[in-house]
């Protein structure tokens, strides 16, 4: 499904009705009264629970970073086919007004997530060092 302009990446595995109830802001008031009033404690704790539970698989810092660093190497790869040289170009940026050398050997060296592999325990600190700059 195509996301909507507001909507995050991960609306997609959400199931309306088993983690949320599915409301708007023109349809919210009628959406909670529909709830109070059709819906018993059992069936409303129990979309809660589903969506606490997916909340914690899947809203870790591990599996936010990795979705971050995989954000970032898209637009790596735009960058790669828009110019296949424009990492000699953000090394020169990057010396000439933020005055640091660029010591991360993975731009324009696979991906992020390739040189991080699946054992993500660098990924915060290698989040840590691209916000730092």
């Amino acid at each position: 499904p195509e996301l909507l302009e507001n909507e995050e990446y991960f609306v997609k595995d959400l199931i309306p009705g088993y983690h949320y109830l599915e409301a708007s802001l023109d349809n919210f008031i009628e959406v909670t009264r529909y709830a109070m009033q059709n819906m018993t404690d059992d069936e409303l704790q129990r979309i809660v629970r589903n969506a606490n539970a997916w909340c914690r698989e899947n809203m870790t810092e591990e599996k936010l970073s990795l979705s971050f660093m995989s954000v970032v190497d898209g637009y790596v790869e735009s960058l790669y086919r828009g110019d296949p040289n424009w990492v000699d170009e953000w090394n020169r940026v990057q010396e000439r007004y933020v005055g640091i050398e660029p010591e991360l050997p993975i731009w324009g060296h696979g991906n992020f997530t390739d040189v991080i592999g699946t054992q993500s325990n660098d990924t915060p600190r290698l989040l840590t060092t691209l916000v730092e700059r």
